[in-house]
Parts: structure tokens; sequence; C-alpha cells
């Protein structure tokens, strides 16, 4: 939309130059020539300026017409200059990211978690993407996955309000869900389903003696996802 306003634009800024070179150099300068009549008595010849019949060389025309070859030079540029052809891949690529349009993003323990939401929120700028913020309170199985566990949803709830904060800096869609569940990553990858997320985008802290650098949660959810799985890991 905004090429088709360019060039409407620059075809109306012509439209007007045309005009006004007609309306101030070929209108009044154009005189009609004079009834045949008596010879006139021999004279000096006048200034081209004066002698009826002639276009008359006006300063006012004469930077019109400079400025309407400028303009016709400057758009027949814009209309050949061409932007070259995207490969498949990059247009893939970009696509790829545009379509992330529910992002979701696990609040964990390990201090990643912050990042995570800045990066999601980076992702999702562009496309105006919903931010699922979540917080799994893992329940022992030694306790009914009802029971309640005062001090573990308070953590959850401070963390989610941290990082609903850093989302409207963004100024995008945002929602928190705190759920029980027997495994973190159990909880996660529940709440994709549910959620029906794009993409899910954690924050791994890569403590040393990890398998593959990363912990078991992040491993189950990029083994069971059906979703995109984007882990960040912070540099040691």
């Amino acid at each position: 939309m905004s090429s088709f306003r360019t060039a409407l634009f620059k075809w109306l800024a012509l439209a007007a130059c045309i005009l006004l070179l007609l309306l101030l150099v070929a209108g009044p300068a154009l005189a009609q020539a004079p009834d045949n009549g008596p010879a006139p008595t021999p004279t000096a010849p006048r200034p081209i300026i004066e002698q009826p019949g002639r276009v008359a060389l006006h300063p006012i025309g004469i930077g019109l017409a400079l400025l309407f070859l400028v303009l016709m030079v400057n758009l027949f540029r814009w209309m050949f200059n061409v932007p070259p052809q995207l490969p498949y891949a990059v247009v893939k690529a970009r696509q790829s990211v545009s379509a992330l349009h529910r992002i979701l993003v696990p609040m964990m323990h390990d201090g990643a978690s912050e990042r995570a939401v800045e990066l999601a929120c980076r992702l999702g700028t562009a496309q105006k993407a919903d931010i699922v913020l979540a917080y799994v309170v893992e329940v022992p199985f030694t306790l009914s996955l009802n029971t309640p566990l005062p001090a573990e949803e308070s953590r959850g709830q401070e963390a989610l309000h941290t990082a609903q904060f850093i989302v409207e800096q963004h100024g995008l869609p945002v929602t928190t869900r705190l759920i029980p569940h027997r495994y973190l990553w159990g909880g996660i990858v529940h709440l994709a389903r549910e959620e029906q997320a794009d993409a899910i985008v954690m924050g791994v802290d890569g403590r040393p003696g990890q398998p593959e650098g990363i912990g078991r949660t992040a491993q189950e959810v990029l083994k069971r996802s059906e979703c995109e799985v984007i882990l960040d890991k912070r540099a040691a």
C-alpha cells in the first residue's frame, strides 16, 4: 500500500507541474496573429519577447521546466530500479518467523526466563504475536494434583508478574497461566498444545555436567513438543 501511495503522489506532482507549465508559460505568452489590413509602416524589429505569435520565455517557466525534467528523471529511475529478487531460502525463513503468532514462554527457576521473555517479544513484535507466559507447579506423586502449594504458587505469581511487565513494555498482548503438573516438561507440552502455540521459547542455564548442556526438562520438551522449540542458552 505504501508503494502505491508513493507512485500516486509522484504522478500527481507531475500532473501539477505540467498544468503549471501550461498556465504560466504557454497560456499568457501566446498572442493572436494580427488581422489583415493596411501594410504597417516599417519599423525596427521588436525583441522576440514582444513579438506576437511567439512563445515568451519567462524565468518562472524555465524554472518549472527544469523542475519537470528533474521529476521525470527521478520517476524513471524509480520505475526501473527494481529490487533484486530474494532467494527462496531467505523468503521461506522470513515467512516462518512471521508465522509465529502465539508464543509460549515457560518460567523456570534457572534465572534465564526473563531473557527468554525478552527474546520472545522481539520475535513477535513485527506480527504483534500473543505471548503466553506459563508457570508449572510441579506436584510430587505423594500429593494429590490439586493439593495447594502456597509457597510455590506465590513464587510462580511473582515470576509471572515480572514477565508480564516485560511483555507490556513491548505493547504485545499477554496471557498468564499457572497450572499444576507432575512434571515441568509435561506441563509445558500440555500448555503448548492447549494454547495452540506456534513456538516455545525457553531459557536454559547450561549447567556443567548436564547432558548436551541442557537439563532434562528442556530435553523432554524438545522431544515431545508438537510445535517449534527455541532454546536460549546463556554463555558460561
